[in-house]
């Protein structure tokens, strides 16, 4: 999924795989369309998110937790993996101490 190219007027035809949503601020659709490709799966899943930070200069950490919250159950109840990459700041720490709740693993580098 990418929260980039057509927000920039980039040309995506050419990228079967991948599914272009309007902006990284709209976090109903994006929430909406990763339910939808977990559950049209079939076999292992796997969800990468780079970065969290990039997503919250789009959205407030509040509303981001939230969010963040709802796709980690999802995921979970999809059977599905993934890694999520985060910077520990001042401006993430609310949404770091949600996916540090619900992930079974952290691994700090």
């Amino acid at each position: 999924m990418c929260a980039v190219c057509k927000n920039q007027g980039l040309n995506f035809s050419n990228t079967p795989n991948i599914l272009h949503v309007e902006n990284a601020s709209d976090l109903t659709s994006i929430s909406i369309s990763l339910t939808e490709l977990m559950r049209g799966i079939n076999g292992k899943k796997f969800i990468f998110i780079d970065s969290i930070n990039s997503m919250l200069i789009h959205n407030s950490p509040d509303i981001f937790s939230k969010f963040i919250h709802s796709l980690l159950i999802k995921m979970r109840s999809n059977l599905t993996s993934g890694v999520l990459i985060i910077l520990k700041d001042n401006s993430s720490e609310k949404v770091y101490d949600e996916i540090a709740l619900l992930c079974d693993k952290i691994i700090k580098i």
